[in-house]
Formats: structure tokens, sequence, C-alpha cells
């Protein structure tokens, strides 16, 4: 297979440079590594194919970030922008930045798909997978046209300066079952997940919520003693601190301090964890009033990306007191308070834009080094991250958006785009990206709820969300208040909980939905999510 590509940039002397040519597939692997003699601005990179796609099968875009909607396709669908959202209010939910609706085009009209990082065309059990080796030159953005029959591949890399022999393309493609493809994908990335171990237990945050404090916590553990196992993870979710990017306990809910919440839970034999935005800040913060200089601009703007605590904008990363600012506080999470996890959210606010050395994605790569480095040895679950850059770097990360009380979103809120809460692309995300799990690192699928006085999810539906988290993830968290759990309702969290010890996973599309054939002891089952 021949793929044609094509170079645009331009010297400093504003005189423009532009490389063409072909290369043909080496086996699985194609590497397309242009000589650019002098320093140039790049402006384009694109590469293209003929791909013809049949009306019965079905392709797949990975999406920007973990929270964005990543469904398989017919060749002829579309995909959804902001749905002609009002400029003021994508400016003051900052949802225009969540996902890459500042980077690429949404057409909005049929048979044109798009994603990051890799895509396939399943027929049946049989997937036709491309992929990138690496993203540190850009991220590797795959469009489809079903008109033209054609998948263009570009690199995300517009205004980085580079020199000499440059990576245009590192490409990997494969046909087979999916354990054949992905499993060729990720030896030739070389990369094996940081953990074997599967985390359970319980999340703070539908629960408690913004109002977590010591002594709810410690009221709970009594039940979850009884619900949980000896190793579970109690997590400390977003609520503890007195404002996002002040990473300080809040004096009314802690009076003294974090430390013994967390000696009370090791005592019980859980793990603790907590939760934090670490290159996010509010304008609530001391930090905002204290160092407006920390912050990342845009057209002389902070990058605003919720309109939470008054707005919460991105932290510079390439600010050295950024950096010395992050490793002291998560010494003092590790050191003094004695955590043995941290739950990093909103990761993507990190590395909106790139700088004239280094593309987006080696920004995105940069900073999940950066946290590796802050963590050592201690596990870090992802939230809200572009996924390539977090293989191999991170224990755990989450691939779903946060699920809803409802099967979907109301109407209105399904025009606020591809990372909004819903339950059905929670379910469709947990699915699409699956391969990942014990692959790249051990997925998470969010927190599990059955008894939330404002939940809409029929019982069924409950069950459903339960053993797929179960047998598609690596964590398996309750969002539910222990006390007052039942004989019966344990019963139930017990049987359900059995699912994350299945073995022998064979995943299936079949006509009626996924189908998942596994084994629990000796026992082989099938179910249909």
């Amino acid at each position: 297979m021949e793929l044609n590509y094509h170079l645009k940039a331009m010297t400093g002397t504003e005189v423009p440079v532009e490389q063409s040519g072909t290369a043909d597939w080496q086996d699985a692997q194609l590497h397309v590594v242009l000589d650019l003699p002098e320093p140039v601005s790049l402006l384009s990179v694109r590469a293209w194919f003929p791909l013809a796609v049949g009306s019965d099968q079905r392709l797949f875009f990975n999406g920007y970030q973990s929270e964005t909607h990543s469904p398989e396709y017919k060749r002829y669908d579309q995909q959804k922008g902001l749905g002609g959202l009002q400029e003021t209010v994508l400016s003051y939910y900052g949802l225009d930045h969540r996902g890459d609706y500042f980077i690429t085009g949404y057409p909005n009209r049929k048979g044109i798909l798009h994603g990051y990082s890799w895509c396939w065309i399943r027929s049946g059990d049989t997937y036709q997978l491309f992929a990138s080796l690496d993203e540190t030159n850009g991220y590797t953005v795959f469009t489809y046209d079903a008109e033209k029959q054609e998948m263009t591949v570009s690199r995300d890399c517009m205004n980085v300066e580079v020199q000499g022999s440059w990576h245009a393309f590192d490409l990997f493609t494969a046909t087979g079952s999916e354990e054949e493809v992905f499993n060729a994908w990720f030896a030739a990335l070389q990369i094996k997940p940081r953990t074997s171990r599967h985390l359970c237990g319980y999340a703070t945050g539908w629960d408690l919520g913004t109002e977590v404090s010591a002594q709810g916590i410690t009221e709970r553990l009594d039940a979850l003693e009884e619900m949980c196992q000896p190793g579970d993870l109690i997590l400390i979710d977003a609520g503890w601190q007195t404002a996002i990017g002040d990473w300080t306990f809040r004096r009314d809910h802690f009076p003294q301090g974090l430390q013994p919440v967390v000696q009370a839970i090791h005592e019980r034999g859980f793990q603790a964890g907590l939760a934090l935005a670490p290159f996010v800040a509010s304008a609530r913060s001391a930090l905002s009033s204290l160092h407006s200089d920390w912050f990342l601009k845009a057209a002389g703007k902070n990058w605003r990306i919720s309109a939470e605590e008054d707005g919460c904008f991105s932290l510079d990363f390439q600010n050295p007191a950024v950096r010395s600012y992050l490793q002291d506080t998560f010494e003092t999470i590790f050191q003094l308070w004695g955590f043995d996890l941290v739950k990093c959210e909103a990761l993507y606010a990190g590395a909106p834009f790139g700088t004239k050395e280094k593309s987006r994605a080696a920004v995105m790569s940069e900073e999940l080094d950066f946290l590796r480095a802050c963590c050592q040895d201690h596990p870090i679950l992802a939230c809200q991250v572009p996924l390539m850059p977090a293989f191999g770097k991170v224990e755990y990360c989450s691939v779903v958006p946060d699920l809803s009380l409802s099967l979907d979103d109301p109407l209105y809120m399904r025009k606020a785009g591809n990372e909004r809460t819903s339950t059905r692309n929670l379910l469709e995300n947990a699915w699409n990206r699956r391969m990942l799990n014990e692959r790249a690192f051990l997925n998470d699928n969010n927190v599990l709820l059955a008894r939330h006085k404002d939940l809409k999810l029929s019982t069924a539906e409950v069950e459903k969300l339960c053993i797929s988290d179960a047998l598609l993830a690596g964590t398996w968290l309750s969002g539910e208040n222990p006390n007052g759990t039942t004989p019966e309702i344990l019963s139930h969290y017990r049987r359900l909980r059995r699912f994350t010890k299945a073995e022998d996973k064979q995943y299936h599309c079949s006509e009626h939905g996924p189908v998942v054939t596994y084994r629990i002891g000796d026992a082989h089952n099938t179910v249909l999510l």
C-alpha cells in the first residue's frame, strides 16, 4: 500500500519550503523521515492513501482526550461539534477548550470522520488497525473522507521549528482479530503497563461531594471495612482543598489535617488516594491573586477550561515556578500526609499548545513524565488526558466521560460537545477503548452508583454498568454511601465484584451488542453488554 505525503514549511526569512513523496508500508510499519537542512517553521504535514470502506463495516476514531465520546461509526455518519452554541456560552464554560474544537475544524457534514493516534475499520470481529508509533513530533490525526474513499494522516505540529532529520510519520498497520492487532501494535511500541493490580474500593465524590470531611470519611470506615477488602482504595475526591489550585486542606472540614485521616484509612488495611488537578487553578484561589504570571495566556487572556469557582484556568507548565510549586505539592501529599495514590484530573488543560521547539503532544508527554517523577513509585490515576502520551506512564487511566444519573444527558445538554457527562457515552467509550486495558495501563471507567436518590437508571442498566466496569477496566470503585448497607445489598455488591476476577476474557461484536465470554474459577460464562 502506497502513501503520498506533503510538507509545507517556512524558513526564518519567510521562504516557502515544500517536500513531497511516496512511501510504502514495510511489513506493519511505515516511517517517513525528511531531511530539512535549514531551520523551518512547520505549516502542515499530511499524507493520504486510498481506502474503501463498505456499508457493512464500522469505523472507530479515538477521541482527543479521555472524556471525548469515541463511538464506532458507519462510513457516512457525521461527527458533531459544539452544536452552534453561542460564543458567550462557550467562553463562560470553556467548552471549546475541553476537546479539539480549537485545533481541528468540524465540517458538520456526513462522511468526514477524524480522531487521534489510532483508528480502525472493523468487519465483524476482524480489525484493520492504523496507528501511530510515536506522538512526540505531534498528535497523529486520522481523517476519513467517505466520498473520496481516502484516509488522510496529518501531524498536529503547526509552528514548531525543526531542522535536520525529522520524523514526519511513524505509522503502524495490522489486520486480524482484536488480540492479534493490538498485541502487535503494543509490541511495536514496546510499551507495557506499569501494574497488573486491579483497584477496588470507594470514592467520596458522588457520596460526599464538595462537603467531604474527616468526620464524613471516618463515619464510613466501619461500613467500608465490612464492604471492602484489605488493600482496597479509599479515594478522597475533589472538595478537600481550599480552592482549585491551592492544594491545602480546608481546616473547617479537616481540623487536624489530612494525616490523621490517612492513618485511620491505613489502620483499616486500606490504601488512601487523593484527587487534585495539578495544571489548573481557579479565580478564587490565592495562587491566582499571588501569581498571576503563572497562568497560560492565549491572545492576552488566561486559558479558561471551566466555570467552576468563578472560572478555572490552565497553569503555564513552562514556568519553572509552577513546576517547583507542584513538586512541593506532591512531596506534601506523599511524604507528609502519607497518601498512597493520586488521582490527577483535567490533565488536558496542561498542554493545549505547543512551543516553538515542541508540539502540544510533546508538551503533554513532558508533563506526564514530570508527574511520574514527582510521584515516583506511587500510582497515578490519570483523568481527562490525551491517551497515547499516557501509555506506560501511569498505572491507571480514565477512558470515559463522567456518568450521568440518567442514561444520557437532557436534550439541551447534548449540544455541549463530545466531552459531556453521559452514561450512554461512557459505556461506548468503555467498550471501544477496552483494548488499552492491561496493555497501556489499567483502564478506569468511573465509579459505580446503584442507590443515589436522583438515579434514573433501571436495575438492569445499573447491573450492566457494574458488570461492564468489572470486565472492561482495572478499577472498580463505589460512589455510594456505605452506611446503611443491608445484608441483601452487600450480597449483591459481592456478587458483582466477582466479575473483577474474570479471566480468559474474549470480546465479540454481535448484532445485539457487545458480548464478553469469560471464566471465573472453573465456570465459563457469556454476558451481553
